[in-house]
């Protein structure tokens, strides 16, 4: 075949293939393939809502708490009916009797310590009065003797002491004479030399006494001496200061007997209040319910309270929830905390009851917030490690009069509403493409192919947006598999 003709035939060939591959890409920009969807554009109202899970708790219950540490005997069955007396939980107190036991024994020691300490403290404040009697006794007698040494002799002590004076002259007298007698005697013989050396001897002694008695009076007739006053003076304030010092150890008698009594009472009054006390909590072993209604077990560790296991005292064991006021209480997102007030509506919707609506509103904002691990499971958290942001709780009140039975711990979905805007253009959320750094824009249906319309979306939910940039009535095209903002 000449070399010219196969030419022309790859030409041929050419040509017919890129002819075909432009009338298929043709067809599949100008409509020539499947119609992409449209949608039109409507005006209406858009809600901005936070929807997270939560539970119902109920917004009173009747807490019975662990009055003291023990090991529960037994506990009632999660969500029994009780009624008011009936025994919800029971902890065993053998620990508490024998404590009691010791407490009444101490209390006793007390009584017998307090009894003493008032006896000794009433002794020895009697023994302190004792002594300040006597001290001023003393001081009463040197007072008397001062006065006697200032006025001098009074006239019956002169009489007395002339009396004295004579008495020992004539006892003098008489004593020689007999001593004369002996003597005489004992020359011729008759009595021994022993006899007259004693008689001597009484001589003697009579003329001391006789001197000393002249002495008194002269000293009588002399005049007070200047040193037996100031000696008396001495006297005098010795005694004074023997006086002050008891009535200081009087004072403190009383003061050490009034704080060792205070201290022996406070020592009974703290076994007295430690023995109720713990009598109280024996009485209390057996916890019994407050009111009428459904018995609600907590948990600890993951697992709920049980017989056998080890309470510690002011655990929440067993609660009786009111069934009327009820809330529920979900977790946001920190990144949505700017959008809560306390106020918004909200609607709850009970899982058990898919078909009604709670109308509440937002009552609390939990003001410390918590590790977003911290509401997953403990497997999860410990094989995730520590959360970088913080959630935080929310609690939506409920109204009372609830068409559903509603009951602690039951999972609900809720919305938050935010905002909501009114007479607002709606497209689809698909509908619309971009992003927040180039730009949003939707395609718009042309006679050859689509134009791309720059909008601005001031809202957006899961499935709608509200924008501006197009009107009421418009179609715009439905990308599949696009995600917009």
């Amino acid at each position: 075949m000449p070399i010219g003709r196969l030419r022309k035939r790859s030409v041929l060939i050419t040509a017919v293939c890129g002819a075909a591959v432009s009338a298929i890409a043709l067809l599949l920009v100008f409509g020539g393939g499947r119609e992409r969807p449209c949608a039109t554009v409507r005006r209406g109202s858009i809600e901005i809502s936070i929807r997270r899970r939560g539970v119902l708790v109920p917004a009173d219950e009747a807490a019975v708490p662990a009055p003291f540490g023990g090991f529960l005997t037994e506990v009632v069955p999660f969500g029994a009916t009780v009624k008011p007396g009936d025994i919800l939980f029971s902890i065993d107190a053998r620990h508490l009797e024998n404590a009691l036991r010791w407490r009444r024994y101490s209390l006793a020691r007390a009584d017998a310590n307090l009894a003493n300490v008032e006896s000794a403290g009433e002794r020895a404040i009697r023994a302190a009065e004792n002594e300040i009697e006597r001290c001023r006794l003393r001081l009463q007698l040197e007072r008397l003797r001062f006065d006697e040494t200032v006025k001098g002799p009074k006239p019956e002590d002169e009489l007395l002491a002339k009396v004295r004076l004579q008495a020992s002259e004539n006892m003098l007298k008489a004593r020689r004479q007999e001593y004369e007698i002996l003597k005489s005697l004992a020359d011729m013989g008759f009595v021994s030399g022993e006899e007259v050396r004693t008689k001597d001897l009484q001589v003697k002694e009579a003329e001391v006494e006789r001197e000393r008695c002249e002495i008194a009076w002269k000293r009588m007739h002399a005049g007070p001496e200047a040193s037996k006053t100031e000696e008396q003076e001495l006297r005098i304030r010795d005694a004074e200061r023997m006086l002050d010092n008891a009535g200081a150890r009087l004072e403190s008698a009383r003061k050490a007997h009034e704080a060792a009594v205070a201290q022996a009472k406070r020592q009974k009054r703290f076994h007295e209040r430690a023995s109720r006390e713990i009598s109280d909590k024996i009485a209390k072993a057996r916890a019994a319910a407050p009111a009428e209604g459904k018995a609600i077990v907590h948990s600890h560790w993951g697992s709920p309270w049980s017989a056998g296991r080890w309470v510690h005292e002011g655990a929440k064991v067993v609660s009786i929830p009111r069934t009327r006021g009820m809330k529920a209480v979900a977790t946001v997102d920190e990144g949505n905390m700017h959008a809560l007030a306390i106020g918004q509506e909200a609607r709850v919707r009970a899982e058990a009851f898919p078909g009604h609506v709670l109308r509440g509103r937002v009552a609390r904002i939990a003001e410390l917030g918590k590790d977003e691990f911290e509401s997953f499971l403990p497997e999860t958290r410990d094989r995730v490690g520590e959360a970088m942001r913080k959630a935080y709780d929310v609690e939506i009140e409920l109204p009372d009069d609830a068409p559903i039975p509603l009951s602690p711990n039951m999972t609900v979905s809720v919305e938050i509403l935010v905002r909501s805007v009114e007479g607002a253009c709606l497209v689809p959320r698909m509908a619309v493409l971009g992003n927040a750094a180039e730009g949003f824009y939707v395609e718009v249906p042309r006679r050859f192919g689509a134009a791309r319309v720059p909008v601005r979306v001031p809202a957006a939910t899961r499935t709608l947006c509200a924008v501006e940039g197009v009107g009421e009535g418009e179609r715009v095209l439905l990308p599949v598999g696009e995600d917009g903002p």
